[in-house]
């Protein structure tokens, strides 16, 4: 082979390698981007530990309950808002806006989806609706539907306010599927409310305890029509949001709101937003703000009388060990077999998120927001260690 043979065959060789080099993570990015994201994340959470900022005097559980989120969770931006029997507000946060490292870290302030701790604003509406005697637990569901035709299902008939309230109405979404978040299809409710009338029950109503979005948009038209308010206007006015912060949230990102983690999402990406209808949603999953805000509101909610979000319980023959078995009016009740230690939960989780919302037997108000999720029960195991920490710091006093 002469010098110009021997060149080309070098200058092949370094093509080669170089092409190698450069298509290999290339390869690994196009066709496992995320198994490639979640091999990073240990790196990330490691750095997030270090942006984990609490309020002064916080309690010390409140940061290790942040390590956990971090951790075990996988959310690297959290905030998590405490606020005590005494009504202390304490908060915690960590991680960033966007990029990891290379963008603000959040605060107090960010902005994160509420996802199904929505809920709680229309349960607490109804409620007091019936604290003031403007509606009743028993009402049937179709006096407020006058265009409701007659009903292929006579059990339709029997659904009450109540049983709306508590996810009992006979709604099953692993037998007939969830309406309300189909991708790719509007639902039917709110906007044709009638349609109820050929629709089938899975159970009977009141028969057993199934969580349902669907009982969640009837209870906001039931709330819009007691009070001849649009549903929006009506929780925005009552519940004084703008002051807050809270909004109700549409089909794009707000400026102020936290970049999500998809990474153990699958499927669905960033651009999830467009293939479900957040008009519709507004009162399963529609709203939007920070954990302290949350925090404030529902123990604003705690006091209202005679029935509050606490008064559905205790449920008869419910194991409440189970977690997200046993509901009352919009929580669900929480109790280890070994402890007499009660919470009550609303847990909330969207593509890319995770958080809920924790009411202790001394009235204490928990909120975690995080911007991931594990590939799993995306609230179980953040759940069961706000219980067992919060038992552990009760049991100090």
């Amino acid at each position: 082979m002469g010098k110009n043979g021997a060149k080309v065959l070098k200058r092949i060789v370094i093509y080669t390698l170089i092409l190698f080099f450069m298509g290999l993570p290339t390869f690994f990015w196009v066709t496992y981007r995320l198994e490639v994201k979640r091999a990073f994340y240990p790196i990330e959470s490691a750095a997030a530990y270090f942006t984990i900022q609490c309020s002064e005097v916080a309690p010390g559980w409140m940061y290790e309950a942040l390590e956990y989120a971090i951790f075990e969770g996988w959310a690297l931006a959290n905030q998590l808002a405490y606020v005590s029997p005494e009504g202390e507000l304490h908060h915690c946060e960590s991680g960033w806006l966007g990029p990891v490292i290379f963008s603000s870290k959040i605060d107090k302030n960010t902005r994160f989806r509420f996802a199904s701790m929505s809920k709680l604003f229309v349960a607490d509406t109804a409620l007091e609706f019936i604290n003031d005697e403007l509606l009743k637990l028993d009402d049937d569901l179709i006096k407020f539907l006058p265009a409701l035709n007659e009903v292929q299902d006579r059990r339709v008939e029997q659904i009450k306010v109540e049983q709306l309230l508590t996810h009992s109405a006979g709604f099953d979404r692993e037998r007939s599927g969830d309406p309300m978040f189909t991708p790719w299809r509007k639902p039917w409710c709110p906007y044709q409310p009638e349609r109820l009338a050929s629709l089938t029950l899975d159970f009977y109503p009141g028969e057993r305890f199934v969580y349902s979005n669907l009982g969640y948009c009837f209870l906001g038209i039931v709330v819009e029509q007691v009070s001849g308010q649009e549903f929006k206007d009506l929780i925005s006015t009552r519940y004084a949001l703008k002051s807050k912060r809270v909004k109700f949230v549409e089909n794009e990102y707000f400026p102020d709101e936290v970049e999500y983690d998809f990474r153990n999402s699958n499927f669905f990406g960033r651009e999830y937003t467009s293939s479900f209808d957040f008009h519709a949603l507004s009162s399963s999953a529609g709203l939007s703000g920070n954990a302290s805000a949350l925090a404030d509101k529902v123990n604003i909610m705690l006091s209202r009388k005679p029935l509050n979000l606490l008064s559905g319980f205790p449920v008869k023959n419910c194991d409440v060990g189970l977690l997200e078995n046993c509901f009352g009016y919009g929580l669900f009740e929480y109790r280890l077999d070994d402890q007499s230690f009660s919470v009550y939960i609303q847990s909330g989780h969207l593509f890319g998120m995770a958080g809920s919302v924790v009411i202790d037997e001394f009235g204490g108000v928990t909120v975690r927001l995080g911007n991931g999720a594990p590939n799993g029960p995306a609230n179980d195991g953040m759940n069961k260690f706000l219980y067992k920490t919060l038992a552990n710091y009760y049991n100090q006093y």
